[in-house]
């Protein structure tokens, strides 16, 4: 196969600073800027080593492309935007409406997933990457709550979750950096994905207990008397179900099947077969109209290439 020696450009890295600077403002207009911040530094670090590094990288090889396997951490942290646009116009109600819905901060996700490198140009080490990942996102919580009536106390108990399965397709630019007298590699990339929800499912159980107080209200001795439980299942993608399960998400939109974005990343490889990566992506459209609910998803990537 014929390589071609040649500068590295400074054009893509000037592209890549913009779409990092183009991440950061649309992460910045959600209200949880403080949970992606820690997240946002490390990217901007690895980014910032990536560009360094290429400025002491004097040649790279061209090749035609390659075939990568892979498995991906993805920490999915949601922002939603209040307030909430119900048809209601009593905004005591709107707020406590907001405060019953068990809503996540985030989702832990896992993928697995092949991608195509393909090259752009026989003189320059530029290449396409499509591909298609499988990925399952879990999410769980619980509350807990107690109050007394007179000699009567109440106690309860909620466990949720939520669990997702999803297609991920991504289309990234991708620069390859080979290091001088090293086996190791870099590449940045850039560039947009697609998620399709194929299936989602929320499951809610609840405990009330009952205890009655055989002492008095300084020395209180609480007898168990009885407990009940309570349990359902719904589809999130369901909205007949939905209202039929809570009365209060009657007027909740069902999440959406279909979400786009864009994404800013770079591996690290060892050997031009082995690579380690990370990547920050944010929504463009909301998986939940209501709250206008979006991912901004920090991933961590290792896998092999042939």
């Amino acid at each position: 196969m014929e390589s071609h020696i040649i500068n590295v450009p400074s054009l893509f890295v000037f592209a890549m600073l913009k779409q990092v600077n183009l991440i950061i403002r649309l992460s910045l207009l959600n209200n949880n800027i403080l949970r992606f911040k820690t997240m946002k530094k490390l990217l901007l670090i690895s980014m910032a080593l990536f560009v360094s590094m290429a400025t002491f990288a004097q040649s790279a090889k061209v090749s035609k492309g390659w075939n990568n396997f892979y498995a991906e951490y993805n920490y999915m942290g949601i922002s939603w935007d209040y307030p909430v646009t119900f048809d209601s116009d009593d905004i005591h109600e709107t707020n406590k409406w907001k405060n019953e819905f068990d809503i996540p901060e985030y989702f832990n996700g896992l993928s697995f997933g092949y991608s195509r490198t393909i090259s752009l140009s026989p003189f320059i080490p530029l290449y396409l990457e499509v591909g298609g990942a499988m990925q399952l996102s879990l999410w769980s919580g619980s509350a807990t709550d107690s109050e007394i009536f007179r000699y009567t106390k109440y106690e309860y108990e909620d466990k949720y979750d939520c669990s997702m399965l999803s297609m991920t397709f991504p289309v990234n630019v991708l620069y390859h950096f080979d290091i001088p007298h090293t086996p190791l590699s870099l590449e940045p990339f850039t560039g947009f994905f697609f998620r399709g929800n194929l299936w989602g499912n929320y499951t809610e159980q609840f405990k009330e207990t009952e205890y009655t107080n055989e002492g008095d209200s300084s020395h209180p001795r609480w007898r168990y008397e009885n407990e009940e439980e309570e349990e359902y299942s719904m589809s999130i993608f369901d909205k007949t179900k939905i209202a039929e399960e809570v009365e209060i998400f009657e007027q909740m939109k069902p999440v959406s099947r279909l979400q786009y974005g864009i994404q800013v990343g770079g591996n690290f490889v060892l050997f031009n077969r082995f690579f380690f990566g990370m990547s920050y992506a944010v929504d463009l459209n909301a998986f939940q109209e209501n709250f206008n609910a979006k991912y901004n998803t920090f991933s961590l990537k290792t896998g092999v290439r042939f």
